[in-house]
């Protein structure tokens, strides 16, 4: 007689519970990740037209960079959780050690190379003037906040990658958007006594967030004694713990920066208009990448169900998920279709009171947003993806839906002007969303 296995809890028990246990906190993490920017925008574009303006050309390259700490999450996942299931955690306590070490070197180069760069790099995108000087400071006092981003991010996927905990960083990470709310306006117009900074209030407030939250989860990983301190070896370091991070690492990369350098060509290109139209560019891209949390949370917890259970060979319980969670892409999707037609204008006159802001956000949640739909294929699409051991394919999706938006664009500009340029988004959505579910029914 077999005894059934529970080292797989996923294949077992009801499909629906597993994926709401599994999808809940990711949403509720990425929630709080997405509201930093939704709320920086909002107490930025208190300070006037040009803050605002260069938030929008700030935001896409932050983003930039916590996708490539994401993607190293992603790669510490893989081979952490693999090394754990192999060994167990007393086993693989020198690779968490790694795994931090990986982290602050890289977050030491990018906060070096980000100071060094940020004029050339944000002249380049179209900044210039009193809009560049808004950049600088802000992004300044940004890149030291991204080193204890990148620890942090490393900390919370150690402890879901050891201990399975995912509710943890997900608490993390909401106390740490909590504190950044409460700093933001206190930072920002002086408050309470505090001293007036103004933009660079904000990024204060984020870089005091993230050290919170770098403290919290490094004081988990401590807690639980997930850690070992001797010093490493390094050529077990090099091959046997760093380089297996490597293509997975590359692989995330790619797929998760496409749509922000999407973004940085959008805002290159809008930099031939006004302010106006570049201020509307970053509210249409906060509140879309904030109505885009339940899809990315979705994608998060679907993947290691798919990952189970195909593994398993129960392709059934698989299927169902998949279908399960389509269903509730669809129901959100509509919902926040009709929600945004409606109240779109409402929602962009708490950022602006310019009629010109308020009339391209309405444009575009009038007309382009229903196109989410492709993304959400997407997202459902690339769970499976991981799932199955596929990584190159979302990749290579996200790669054919970059090149397809900026071509998009460049040919709608010429003809259709700044409208071309917020049109484009319904031919790289829809066409991307399409391929996914053709390559998937393939598959």
């Amino acid at each position: 007689m077999t005894t059934p296995s529970h080292d797989s809890p996923l294949t077992q028990g009801a499909v629906l519970p597993h994926l709401l246990k599994l999808c809940i906190p990711p949403i509720c993490a990425m929630l709080a990740v997405f509201s930093y920017y939704l709320v920086d925008a909002y107490f930025i574009a208190k300070l006037g037209l040009e803050p605002l303006t260069a938030f929008s050309f700030a935001s896409p390259i932050c983003f930039t960079f916590i996708t490539i700490g994401v993607a190293l999450g992603i790669g510490l996942t893989s081979v952490i959780s693999n090394h754990v299931g192999k060994y167990g955690i007393s086993k693989s306590k020198f690779m968490v050690r790694d795994g931090y070490l990986l982290a602050i070197i890289m977050a030491g180069l990018f906060l070096i190379l980000g100071q060094s760069t940020i004029r050339p790099l944000f002249s380049l995108i179209g900044a210039q003037g009193a809009i560049l000087d808004y950049v600088e400071i802000y992004m300044e006092i940004w890149y030291l906040a991204l080193f204890f981003i990148f620890l942090q991010i490393c900390g919370s996927n150690i402890i879901r990658s050891t201990t399975g905990q995912s509710l943890l960083p997900a608490i993390s990470t909401l106390l740490s958007a909590v504190i950044n709310i409460i700093l933001d306006p206190i930072l920002i117009f002086g408050w309470w006594k505090f001293p007036e900074l103004g933009m660079a209030g904000s990024a204060y407030a984020t870089l005091i967030a993230s050290m919170f939250t770098f403290v919290f989860t490094f004081g988990i990983v401590l807690y639980k004694r997930l850690i070992i301190w001797q010093l490493p070896n390094i050529r077990l370091l090099l091959q046997k713990h760093w380089l297996p991070i490597l293509p997975v690492f590359i692989f995330a990369t790619v797929e998760n920066i496409s749509p922000s350098l999407g973004e940085v060509f959008s805002i290159s290109l809008a930099s031939d208009y006004n302010n106006e139209k570049i201020a509307a560019l970053g509210i249409i891209g906060r509140f879309f990448l904030f109505l885009l949390t339940p899809y990315i949370g979705i994608f998060i917890g679907l993947t290691p169900f798919i990952g189970q259970n195909w593994g398993a060979k129960q392709y059934g319980r698989a299927k169902q998920a998949f279908i399960f969670a389509g269903k509730i892409c669809l129901i959100y999707w509509a919902i926040t279709s009709i929600m945004m037609f409606f109240l779109s204008g409402l929602f962009a006159r708490q950022f602006s009171d310019v009629p010109e802001i308020i009339a391209w956000v309405e444009f575009f949640y009038h007309y382009v947003y229903f196109s989410v739909l492709g993304l959400a294929v997407l997202n459902l699409a690339s769970a499976v993806f991981y799932g199955i051991q596929k990584a190159s394919a979302p990749c290579i999706l996200q790669i054919m839906g970059l090149l397809i938006y900026i071509a998009s664009i460049l040919i709608l500009k010429s003809y259709l002007g700044f409208r071309g340029i917020l049109l484009a988004e319904i031919i790289s959505l829809l066409l991307v969303g399409v391929a996914a579910m053709v390559w998937l029914y393939r598959i």
